[in-house]
């Protein structure tokens, strides 16, 4: 009797012995089926993947936890992948993405149960107040060659290098601009071309728009190249025609008076990578308008700004390039920048153009700088000039 009841003792030991080893290997594949997935993604699109600096090496972000989702491909029945596709915009390739999304679609996306799609937070970087997104894709853009990739750290994904990307934008003047843009848009460019300050929505930022003869400066400084107007510029009885008719309803005037015609500089849209770094040639294309973005009209300005160093200018009539690249004279040049009027602020001196509708220019000769101003009161760019020659 005694013998049976330690049998079946054992026997009962036996069966819970089995039963816990059971019971932890089933928790040792669930919680190795709760862990497992990818231990990489690329994350693409425009999310900042490192800090930004400006002059100095002063921050321009900040960095913050962002909701995501990670979707890795190989996981995904074909109806959910379109339809991830569809939904999001986006398109899968074959390694696992990180894909930035709001909270309330990351709860929708949640709630689905799909293999493959999982809410996460993954940490990226911001712009600090006053300062445009649009300027930091730009300059992210510049040195990102590939999307980059994040790895799981803890409960957050994180860039597996972070590099900084250093700019020239100033991040005070940038701020102190930002009230002044409201809905249009201010550019601050030095004679190299770096940006060096830019505010307002990114589509008064880099949207082209009727600018009327708002170029005329630059294009006068082209035409002083030209052998058969060098005559007409050297005298100053022109120049202080030009001088008063300037901002006036007789501006055209001025030009035919010049043999000049109608000017008007690339309307193609200007891509933020293609700001120029360095002095390069600018196009000058002829024409009846003008459209530019405040960018495009910065750039055209350049030549008067620059000291010493002056881009090429190309002449470009119709489609057909022209032969050459006339580079503009410096006294021609001191002469078209005389013409415009000038202005003090805290004892520097600057030259202020904005002929009616069109957008202000302020030329800083002795900082190298212009800044432009896709709409705005007068005052508004005299704000401007003040910031300019305190910063």
């Amino acid at each position: 009797m005694a013998w049976n009841h330690r049998l079946t003792v054992a026997s009962s030991s036996a069966g819970i012995a089995a039963l816990l080893a059971v019971a932890a290997l089933l928790v040792f594949r669930l919680s190795h089926l709760a862990i497992s997935g990818p231990s990489q993604a690329v994350m693409e699109g425009e999310v900042l993947s490192g800090p930004v600096t400006g002059q100095g090496g002063a921050l321009l972000t900040r960095s913050r936890s962002q909701t995501a989702l990670l979707i890795d491909p190989s996981e995904l029945q074909a109806p959910i992948k379109a339809d991830i596709q569809s939904q999001l915009g986006i398109r899968l390739g074959a390694k696992p993405r990180l894909q930035p999304v709001s909270g309330a679609v990351a709860k929708r996306w949640q709630a689905r149960h799909f293999a493959g799609v999982t809410v996460v937070e993954v940490k990226t970087w911001v712009p600090k107040a006053g300062i445009s997104p649009r300027i930091l894709d730009f300059a992210s853009q510049l040195t990102r060659q590939s999307p980059a990739v994040y790895q799981e750290r803890g409960r957050v994904w994180e860039p597996l290098q972070q590099h900084a990307t250093h700019t020239t934008l100033n991040l005070s003047l940038s701020q102190s601009l930002t009230p002044l843009a409201r809905d249009g848009a201010i550019w601050v460019l030095g004679k190299d071309g770096q940006v060096l300050a830019a505010a307002g929505p990114w589509n008064s930022l880099w949207q082209s728009r009727p600018v009327g003869l708002a170029a005329l400066p630059p294009l006068m400084s082209l035409a002083s190249s030209r052998s058969q107007l060098q005559s007409a510029l050297a005298g100053a009885h022109s120049l202080n025609q030009i001088g008063q008719l300037w901002g006036a309803s007789a501006i055209r005037q001025a030009l035919n008076t010049l043999g000049f015609g109608h000017f008007r500089i690339d309307s193609r849209r200007l891509a933020s990578a293609s700001l120029p770094r360095q002095p390069g040639p600018a196009t000058v294309t002829t024409g009846e308008g003008l459209m530019a973005s405040p960018a495009q009209v910065a750039r055209a300005y350049l030549p008067l700004i620059d000291q010493g160093r002056l881009p090429a200018l190309a002449m470009v009539p119709g489609t057909a390039k022209a032969a050459g690249h006339p580079v503009v004279d410096g006294t021609a040049r001191r002469a078209v920048v005389g013409g415009l009027p000038a202005i003090r602020e805290d004892g520097v001196s600057m030259r202020l153009w904005r002929p009616a509708g069109a957008p202000a220019v302020v030329l800083d000769a002795r900082g190298g700088r212009v800044a432009v101003l896709s709409t705005g009161s007068a005052s508004n760019a005299l704000l401007v000039a003040a910031l300019l020659a305190s910063s």
